[in-house]
């Protein structure tokens, strides 16, 4: 979650800091103004998704805001956004506070005649007492000695350092947040709130999409089939308030009544997971079913019938943007693993929504493992138990920003472990580590519920027997 965009934004802050604190500069009187992004990258990963610039600069509300629309991005504004802020502005009593004029006319920029509106607006609301009409003068320029940053006390990187100096400021920037999501850690019951309100309000943001209502998921069958031994169903599943749809499978049994539990199977190749090659379920599959326990597969997005003939991404898309940085496409879209959780998510929804059901356990193998976690971490109660083959998956060691499985921020906030960390003290089951990642440990043990964790010590199918032994005991 580094980004050019957060670095200036801090600087921003520090200079306002600084020029509030200076003896001759009444901090009461205070105001910003600029064209574009001001002299800032305008893109962050997350940025925009689900909310644009009208809605952020909605958060200034109640405050005075003026603006111009020109031939760009902004000339819908009249249209559009200003009426929108108009009537935030009212809710306050302050619809005069906020002010947008249409100069169309020119392109992007922030031109005399946009600086013109300018003066008059900050002469009213700083109570400067100035002529209402203020003409611009000539004035010095500053010489490069007086307006840069660099002197004798900090001077200028020479050719060939900026990547030294850049991986200097990003340390510096992970070593700060490392500190302090350190001392979060938990160590008692009572240490758990901070942590799961930061970290796990971390993960909410980075996914983007809570549980869905049961009012907004609809089953569309597609077939009905009886395999004697027990009942398939295949269907459409469609999330109708994103325009979402993956395809389902449900097998129940019949040998034995259903007892209510659901076992999610989430699979690295979709709902072909829970079948063998010719098509006969897995024989892990049966013994959950002869046991009475009903099991959904599924196909999340870019897996099974999202295919058809090609074969799964590896790389996701990306913007039409030559420069290799994340931000572009991210800041507009959600990742692939994002998407993919948010299936997950529907999947849980509509799981819980059958009134039957009185327990779901979510298990995630063949490289599904992080996305089941974060469902389940955003589920919260609704996954009673949580079951994955992790393959020692790490966000750290993925090498690019087009990996299906990259997350921004995923490392920051706690990586694979500190995903995991959040089901507790619900139980899990995890295999694919090589001992209990310490995270994990430490959480559990702070909720009480440290027996809650069983690892195996193993991969693949043999992980794949003893999951369904653990989920049957």
């Amino acid at each position: 979650m580094q980004s050019i965009m957060g670095l200036q934004t801090w600087n921003s802050i520090r200079a306002l800091d600084f020029l509030a604190n200076l003896p001759d500069v009444d901090e009461s009187r205070l105001a910003v103004t600029g064209g574009s992004g001001g002299g800032t990258c305008e893109n962050a990963s997350l940025l925009r998704i689900g909310t644009g610039n009208v809605e952020l600069a909605a958060l200034f509300a109640p405050k005075p805001l003026g603006m111009t629309a020109a031939n760009d991005w902004t000339k819908a504004m009249m249209s559009e956004g200003y009426p929108a802020l108009q009537s935030l502005y009212s809710l306050y009593g302050a619809r005069d506070w906020v002010f947008c004029k249409s100069l169309v006319h020119f392109p992007h920029n922030y031109n005399y005649v946009t600086r013109a509106l300018m003066y008059p607006w900050l002469n009213r609301h700083l109570g400067l007492g100035l002529e209402e009409l203020i003409v611009e003068e000539d004035w010095p320029l500053l010489t490069s000695e007086e307006s840069s940053v660099w002197g004798p006390d900090h001077p200028k990187p020479e050719p060939g350092e900026d990547d030294v100096h850049e991986r200097a400021v990003t340390k510096w920037l992970d070593t700060h947040s490392r500190r302090q999501l350190d001392s979060m850690m938990p160590s008692s019951a009572d240490s758990l709130g901070p942590y799961r309100e930061v970290v796990g309000g971390a993960w909410d943001a980075l996914i983007g999409r809570r549980l869905p209502g049961s009012e907004d998921i609809e089953w569309r069958g597609v077939d009905k089939t009886n395999r004697g031994d027990f009942l398939e169903f295949t269907g459409l599943l469609r999330f109708s308030k994103e325009g979402e749809e993956i395809p389902v499978v449900r097998a129940y049994p019949r040998t034995k009544e259903w007892n209510g539990m659901v076992v999610l199977w989430i699979a690295g190749e979709g709902k072909l997971g829970i079948y063998e090659t010719g098509g006969n379920l897995r024989r892990p599959i049966r013994r959950l079913l002869q046991a009475g326990v009903a099991v959904f597969g599924v196909d999340l997005i870019y897996q099974g019938e999202f295919l058809g003939e090609n074969s799964p991404p590896g790389k996701t898309r990306k913007v039409l943007n030559s420069r290799t940085f994340a931000g572009y496409t991210f800041t507009y879209n959600h990742t692939l693993f994002a998407q993919r959780v948010h299936d997950v998510l529907t999947l849980i929804a509509y799981a819980f929504s059958d009134e039957r059901t009185r327990r779901i356990d979510l298990v995630g193998v063949n490289g599904a493992a992080p996305w089941t976690a974060a469902a389940s971490a955003l589920a919260g109660g609704l996954v009673d138990r949580l079951v994955v083959d992790t393959r020692s998956l790490r966000f750290i060691e993925l090498e690019s920003y087009r990996d299906p499985n990259f997350l921004p921020g995923a490392v920051k906030y706690g990586d694979l472990p500190g995903l995991l960390s959040l089901t507790a003290p619900r139980p899990i089951w995890v295999a694919g580590e090589a001992k209990v990642p310490d995270t994990l440990s430490a959480v559990y043990q702070a909720s009480g519920k440290k027996g809650a964790v069983a690892l195996f010590d193993g991969s693949g199918e043999a992980a794949i027997q003893e999951l369904v032994d653990w989920l049957l005991r």
